[in-house]
């Protein structure tokens, strides 16, 4: 397998990607989205510079993709396998191996699956964007991979060259989504009421909340709270939703059940701020351990890396023992190290309750 060039932009942009993007979490498809924490605010203007300043137009040689990079990529499979993420410094190998090997799919391929792990979407659409070739297949992801990073115009754009060559249900409803999103109300009720009916059989449960949403705009309040009950019955943690309803039924003078949905909206919000705080003390722990790591000091990075053991998600927690063992191993402390790569181990996804 041969590359054919190497994106000259390409190493500082994922790098800005993966200093910024240790903490991001998916957005939900319709509601409430909270205060954006630093990490996933300097991610996707880091997409943005992707997206505008043209630098990955500019190539140089790559290298012949060689026996020792195919064993390199080997190794790193193995490890993600193994662990169900990648250790700090497999990712950073993995990314050398990207600039290296622009063209190798295996690379890309594995740097997709790490990325979408991670849910760190707009470190994911500019992978995609660098690449030269999209199938239909790939725009379609590339659409979907830019609405979780926000970036409705470029999706909206995506999707409607898509809709010239094909029609689905789940391109009905991106279309809709993206609307939605920029504004465009008269045209996602009429991407939805198009297929309605289909839209539901292909388990698009958002777009329940959406009509109802739309339908709440346009004062059609019965028809909105028929389908925003329905919609909080399938996604009972839509902030965004539950308010719509409050407010309706609060205009149809019903106020007691308003009463009841705009408590229920104050304590989704309650908790909203609370997992905000949690989300801000793990970005700054994977800041902090980040820098440690820079500076060599090793205390820092165990505490950082244990704040993110006490806080984070299993996901989080896997890859704060990979660092310990990287942090331990360069301690010369083996034995904990080994400790250290045991409880990674046991966080293997299906392995925890």
């Amino acid at each position: 397998m041969a590359g054919g060039g190497q994106r000259v932009c390409a190493g500082a942009v994922f790098g800005v990607f993966w200093g910024v993007s240790v903490v991001f979490t998916a957005v939900p498809a319709v509601g409430y989205h909270g205060a954006m924490n630093v990490a996933k605010q300097l991610s996707v203007w880091a997409l943005m510079l992707v997206l505008l300043s043209g630098c990955g137009e500019q190539v140089t040689p790559a290298d012949p993709f060689d026996a020792s990079a195919a064993a390199q990529l080997r190794a790193l499979t193995d490890e993600r396998q193994r662990f169900g993420v990648l250790s700090p410094s497999g990712l950073r190998k993995l990314l050398r191996l990207r600039e290296r090997f622009p063209d190798a799919v295996e690379v890309r391929e594995l740097l997709v699956e790490v990325y979408l792990g991670r849910q760190d979407f707009p470190a994911l659409a500019a992978l995609m964007l660098a690449s030269r070739q999209q199938s239909a297949a790939d725009s379609l992801q590339l659409a979907k991979v830019l609405c979780k990073a926000e970036r409705f115009e470029h999706a909206a754009a995506l999707i409607e060259g898509l809709q010239t060559g094909q029609d689905s249900a789940e391109l009905r409803w991106l279309a809709a989504y993206t609307a939605f999103q920029r504004g465009e109300y008269a045209r996602a009720a009429a991407e939805l009421d198009a297929d309605w009916q289909g839209l539901l059989a292909a388990g698009h449960d958002s777009a329940i909340i959406v009509r109802g949403l739309l339908h709440s705009y346009a004062g059609e309040n019965e028809r909105a709270i028929a389908l925003l009950r329905e919609g909080l019955r399938l996604k009972p943690q839509d902030i965004g939703a539950a308010n719509a309803l409050a407010r309706v039924l609060a205009a149809e003078g019903r106020p007691g059940e308003a009463a009841e949905w705009f408590a229920r909206v104050e304590a989704l919000q309650t908790a909203g701020k609370e997992r905000q705080r949690r989300l801000n003390k793990l970005n700054d722990a994977s800041s902090s351990l980040e820098l440690a790591w820079q500076e060599r000091d090793f205390a820092n990075c165990e505490r950082s890396a244990r704040t993110i053991l006490e806080l984070g998600d299993q996901t989080m927690q896997r890859n704060a023992w990979l660092w310990l063992v990287e942090v331990f191993r360069a301690q010369g402390r083996e034995a904990d190290a080994r400790q250290a790569e045991a409880q990674a181990l046991a966080l293997r996804p299906g392995d925890a309750p």
